[in-house]
């Protein structure tokens, strides 16, 4: 599964890259946002593969969700901490 399009800021946008999220006309606080949102409505969590790489794992829609913010190589791990309360926001 993989995100196709988005919805945000009164624009529909067609996801045609990875770093589509930061070539869109969003706001800073906007793609924060989406982020956050996103980590902190799921269950996901990231495992580390036999190459050393992080995959998301549980649910197929929120690990989608996760593999688009790894794409657009936002924080996602910055952002799990501060869910988990391991530093200061």
């Amino acid at each position: 599964m993989t995100v196709e399009a988005f919805y945000a800021q009164n624009s529909a946008i067609q996801n045609t890259r990875p770093n589509t999220l930061h070539h869109c006309k969003m706001t800073d606080k906007t793609i924060d946002l989406i982020a956050t949102g996103i980590i902190y409505n799921s269950n996901v969590h990231i495992e580390m593969t036999p190459d050393a790489l992080y995959e998301p794992v549980g649910n197929g829609t929120e690990t989608a969700l996760f593999r688009w913010l790894q794409g657009a190589q936002l924080p996602v791990h910055d952002i799990i901490k501060q869910k988990e309360g391991r530093i200061a926001v």
